[in-house]
């Protein structure tokens, strides 16, 4: 499970729980609440391979329409953080995660 450091417009906690789901296949459920009380959890299906110590990890999900479409993902994990790239037609950003203590 990772806390969020926010690198982005969007405020808010956000958690998040990788997961291992075949060799190659990974998935990514969000947990976020924005503007203190909207609550939001989704998953992101992801196909990671390793390159030195860090996952490389990338992969779409459609979100729907209201919140912005088809978002694709590009990031690493390692030990210590998860960082990430997201993109949308309508939207945009980074997040920088650490493991929860």
């Amino acid at each position: 499970m990772l806390n969020v450091l926010p690198a982005n417009g969007h405020h808010g906690a956000m958690r998040c729980v990788l997961s291992n789901t075949a060799a190659g296949s990974y998935q990514a459920t969000f947990h976020a609440v924005y503007c203190g009380a909207l609550r939001v959890c989704y998953t992101v299906p992801l196909h990671g391979w390793m390159s030195g110590r860090k996952l490389q990890l990338e992969g779409d999900a459609d979100l729907g329409r209201l919140a912005g479409g088809v978002y694709s993902y590009k990031g690493e994990a390692g030990e210590e953080e998860f960082n990430c790239a997201y993109r949308c037609q309508y939207d945009h950003g980074t997040f920088h995660l650490k493991p929860a203590r």
